[in-house]
Parts: structure tokens; sequence; C-alpha cells
């Protein structure tokens, strides 16, 4: 019989199970919470004999061993449970990203120097559901959410109508869409993302449970596409334009300059030196007419 089977034998068995009412903590899916348990009756036993255990009726939460957590099957990744906050007797357990479904009653058990199991105390745990508001843009998609792994149903209230119509219901990890929004709607491990919004997906999505209670709300504006991407663009085409205007002023500025300094060339009146080379010039020209015409003669 291993350790696991061991302690819920000495639990059914034994009568140094204390009964008190829980404890009750509320806290808002998807923030963290902390489950109280006082284990000063432990101060100072070394931590490496200690045996402490969270569970549900039905479920392993976690178990602290030979000074290493062990967290049960969905609470992976979630679970906290300092060695100091240990040392001091405090054997509260800490876990993040609440889900709907950790809404549970929650014991803490801790296995005394004769094997014996101690119930230290049971905490009642409430799960509230959220609601926040999220504003996007034209076109971006709208991601929701699912704080649940249950069997959940997406609906849509559209702005300023009091009929919620349905977007999408998921379970095991599989979405079914709506007819009305068809492949608009995919889905992931606890999320739905829909599509390409339009003005029309303004309104409030709230995921139910299966119970119709309500998990998350989210209150969502569409807005006119990016301003800030619309001014970038605004700027970037007036740097080219500027950029285009100063190099045809230099074009233009340079063959006129060109111009002026050939006009100036042309009108100086010829130099004696010039009229020299171009009598020269002209005569050559007239001596080889003149034997070109002498030739054909």
């Amino acid at each position: 019989m291993n350790r696991k089977w061991a302690l819920r034998l000495l639990l059914a068995v034994t009568l140094l199970r204390v009964s008190s009412d829980p404890v009750s903590v509320s806290v808002r899916v998807g923030d963290f919470v902390t489950l109280p348990c006082d284990g000063s009756a432990y101060r100072g036993t070394p931590i490496e004999q200690l045996y402490i255990k969270w569970q549900t009726v039905d479920q392993d939460v976690c178990e602290f061993s030979g000074s290493r957590l062990y967290p049960g099957p969905g609470f992976e990744n979630r679970t906290e449970f300092p060695l100091e906050r240990i040392r001091q007797g405090d054997f509260s357990l800490t876990f993040q990203h609440t889900l709907f479904t950790d809404e549970e009653i929650y014991e803490c058990l801790c296995e005394g120097d004769a094997n014996q199991a101690v119930h230290l105390g049971k905490v009642d745990l409430t799960i509230t559901g959220r609601e926040e508001s999220s504003s996007l843009s034209y076109g971006q998609p709208l991601t929701l959410r699912l704080y649940s792994r249950a069997a959940v149903t997406v609906w849509f209230n559209p702005a300023g109508a009091g009929a919620s119509l349905p977007v999408c219901a998921v379970e095991g990890g599989t979405v079914t869409p709506d007819p009305a929004y068809g492949s608009r709607v995919s889905g992931q491990e606890q999320e739905v993302t829909l599509s390409a919004l339009t003005f029309t997906d303004q309104g409030s999505y709230t995921v139910l449970d299966s119970q119709s209670r309500t998990i998350s709300t989210v209150n969502v504006t569409v807005t006119a596409p990016d301003s800030r991407d619309s001014t970038g663009l605004v700027i970037g085409l007036v740097i080219v334009l500027l950029v285009l205007l100063v190099l045809g002023a230099a074009g233009c500025y340079w063959r006129r300059r060109r111009k002026r300094e050939f006009h100036s060339v042309s009108s100086d009146p010829p130099t004696a030196e010039q009229n020299d080379m171009a009598e020269l010039d002209r005569k050559e020209g007239s001596g080889h007419t003149e034997s070109a015409l002498s030739g054909q003669g």
C-alpha cells in the first residue's frame, strides 16, 4: 500500500480529524488566490520530514514531500508553496489563473510524527464572474478567455439590443460555431477568437457555464482603424513628396545655371586670338574646297 492510500485510510479510521467549519474565500475568476492553512503545530519540524497535502472531495490538488511540491492534474504551473512559509508553520496554498471550475471545498492535511494524518482545516472557495471592457479597431480579432475546462457557451448581446445571440459552444476543446458566425470563430485551449471585427460586432460577449452561470462578460467597442497607422502613412508620404520636390528644385536650378553659363559664354565678344583662329579655319576650309573642285575638273 503506497503512501497516498495509507493517508486516506488513516483519514477514515483515526479520530484525529478535527471537525470545523470551512473558511470562506472568494476570488474573481482569473485572479490568484491563497487558501489559508495553519501548520504552526509543525513549526520546527525538519522540512524533509513533512508531508502536506491539499485535496478536494474528488481531486488531489498538490502534495508536498521531501522538500518538493507535486501539483495534481490541472494545477501544474499554477501552484505556489514557498519553503520559507512552510518553515514558519504556514501551510497556505497559493495558485494562479483561477478557473470557474476551481470552485470547491479544499482540505489541508499533514502527516504527523506517528504517520497519522491530521486534518488542519477546510477552505470553501467561491469563484465569481468578471466583467471588463475592450476597445478594438475595425478588422482586428477579439479573443475571449473561457476560464473553465468544462463545457461553456458564448453569447453576444449587440449594442443597444436586448436579445442575446449564440456565438459558439465549447466542450472538450472542440469549438462549435453558430451558423451565423461560421469560419470567423476559432478556438484553442480555454480561448475562442472572433476574427475581423466589424461595427456590427460591437456589444457584450458573455461566457456561461453549463448551469447558465456567468463566468465572464467583455464589453467590446469597435473603433475606426488605428489613427496612428494612418498618421504614420501620411507622414511618410509627406516626407517622400518633400524629397521629390527638393530634388526637382535642385535639378531645375542646375539646368538654369548651366543655361545661363552657356548664354554668358556665347554673348561675350570674341578675343583677337579667337578671331585669328577662326580666320585660319576659314582659309583652310576654302583651300580644301578649291582643291576638291580642281580635282573634279
